[in-house]
Parts: structure tokens; C-alpha cells; sequence
């Protein structure tokens, strides 16, 4: 859709309209939980990608402003494809999923069909990726956010060329930090305090889960028979790109300590209800009691 000014801002706003009705449908077989899973994902995802990446090479260089909706779409297909929370940052989103950026695969597109009945070779194109994936590691490196992600996935083009492995729901987590850790639900006012009682010096971050936690040592102690060392946040990543059993064994640990911590947090949370409605009760069976609180 060509418009006065080539802004392409109609066409963008037609194509986010449409990939976004796409996702609609997809929502239904792709939760968090269940569904298919890895490979099978992300090739679903690439139909929202062949949506709103139509005529690329036309608009790549259309304003951010115009873009913007287009690349939360965008958005929401690696959260999807990685099983991850919505309050997952962009960077770490696509590194996870092993997508390239928006605007870096729109610009690879227009410089590979910039000229009219462009055919480039699989040479040219492998070329292209690896310049984009250049762009991709230096941003990745000098971005602000969720360094926690590029602590473990320091190394985009290993964790993205990989031959093996499926990340899930549970194994998500951890990559990204975002999911029952106290750290997080302190952060939401989801817990009053980001510290496990039994771990009152240690903040409940993914790290100290994963890595450090006493409550789940012997869960780690296996893992670490299957890696062959000791768990390190600095080399796991590496393990599991390097091996296709390494990966599976780090993947049924962090599901392991995951659906753990999921129970603990149930628990918490059904205490509080009772807690709360035994307070409640008693305030209803005692409405003086409640006179004399607010008047103290």
C-alpha cells in the first residue's frame, strides 16, 4: 500500500492487522503449557513473520513510529515461541527464540532483493545472515537489559545455530529469570519480600535457584554427574549447545526445581487466603473488635 509521503504507514497498520488476526488463531494451540513445543513453535511463528515481513525491502527504512506496532507483533510470536512471560525484555526475548530482530531481518531483506528480479545465491544469503548476526551479538552486548539472559546466552551465534534442543516453559525461566523466583514476584508485589525464608542473606533470583540454592542440591548434584563438572551460569549454556544428552539433562533439572518452586508459591499463596479469610471472619463475627482497631 503506497501512500503519498511513502511513509508505508497504512501498509504496516494492514499487515500488524493481519498478522495480529493470524496470532489470534495461533494463541490457541501454542500455551505456555502443552501445545507443541521447539522446533515445532517457531515454524508456526514463521507465519506471522511472512506476514508483517511482506515488501520488506520497500519499507525497511519506514520510521520507528510507523514500525512500532508491527514490531510488538513481532514480540508477541518469540514469546510464544519460547514460552516466556510477557514482562520479558525485547533483547532477551529474541535471544531466546533465536529470532532476529525486526528491523534486522527487514534490512537483510532489502539488501538482498533491493534490485529488481534479485535471485541471490545461498553463498550471498549466508553471508547476509552472518553480517546480520554481527549486528545481532553487538547489540546484544551493549544492551542495558536482562543481563541475567546474556550472562548464559552470551554467545548468540552458538545458542541460534545449535542442531539440538527445545527450550519449554520450565527451562524459560531460568533463561530469563522471570517466573516463581521471590526476586520477581517482589518485584510485582506478587511477595513481600524478595527472600526465601530459609535463605534469609540470599535474594530468590534465578541464579541462586539454579546455582546456589540448598533446596535443591540433589537435584543439581545430578545434573552435575551428567555434565561432568560443577553447574556454573558461565558454561551451562555451552553444555547444552555442545551435546544433545547435556541438553536434556539441563532441561529436566530446571523443570524439576520449576515445578518445585511452583508449589511452594501455591502453598504461600493458599495460606495467605485462609489467613485472610480467617481475618475476615473474625471481623464479621466481631464487629466491636473492628470499632476498637479504628478507633486505637
Amino acid at each position: 500500500m503506497i501512500d503519498t509521503r511513502l511513509s508505508f504507514k497504512q501498509h504496516l497498520a494492514a499487515v500488524n492487522n493481519k498478522a495480529a488476526a493470524v496470532m489470534g488463531a495461533l494463541t490457541k494451540i501454542l500455551p505456555n503449557i502443552g501445545g507443541p513445543q521447539g522446533e515445532r513453535r517457531k515454524l508456526l511463528s514463521t507465519v506471522v513473520d511472512s506476514i508483517i515481513l511482506y515488501a520488506a525491502p520497500v519499507w525497511a527504512e519506514a520510521k520507528n513510529i510507523h514500525v512500532r506496532e508491527v514490531v510488538h507483533t513481532h514480540r508477541r510470536s518469540a514469546l510464544w515461541v519460547s514460552c516466556a512471560y510477557r514482562t520479558v525484555s525485547d533483547d532477551a526475548i529474541c535471544a531466546v527464540a533465536g529470532k532476529l530482530p525486526f528491523d534486522i531481518h527487514a534490512r537483510e531483506l532489502r539488501r538482498l532483493y533491493s534490485e529488481p528480479g534479485a535471485k541471490p545465491t545461498a553463498t550471498e544469503k549466508a553471508i547476509e545472515r552472518e553480517r546480520c548476526m554481527y549486528v545481532w551479538q553487538r547489540r546484544w552486548e551493549e544492551s542495558l537489559k536482562r543481563r541475567w539472559t546474556y550472562k548464559l546466552i552470551s554467545h548468540l551465534g552458538q545458542w541460534v545455530k545449535r542442531k539440538h534442543g527445545e527450550t519449554d516453559y520450565y527451562l524459560t525461566q531460568i533463561l530469563t529469570g522471570r517466573g516463581y523466583f521471590m526476586e520477581y514476584l517482589h518485584r510485582f508485589q506478587l511477595a513481600e519480600s524478595p527472600f526465601y525464608p530459609s535463605c534469609p542473606n540470599a535474594i530468590e533470583s534465578a541464579e541462586h535457584v539454579a546455582f546456589h540454592c540448598d533446596r535443591f542440591a540433589r537435584e543439581r548434584a545430578i545434573l552435575e554427574r551428567a555434565l561432568g563438572h560443577s553447574a556454573s551460569p558461565n558454561d551451562i549454556v555451552q553444555d547444552m549447545c555442545s551435546s544433545s544428552a547435556k541438553w536434556v539433562a539441563v532441561r529436566a533439572f530446571a523443570g524439576k526445581i520449576m515445578l518445585r518452586l511452583q508449589f511452594i508459591e501455591w502453598v504461600r499463596k493458599t495460606q495467605q487466603q485462609k489467613l485472610q479469610l480467617q481475618l475476615r471472619n473474625g471481623d464479621e463475627l466481631f464487629p466491636d473488635r473492628m470499632m476498637t482497631n479504628t478507633d486505637t
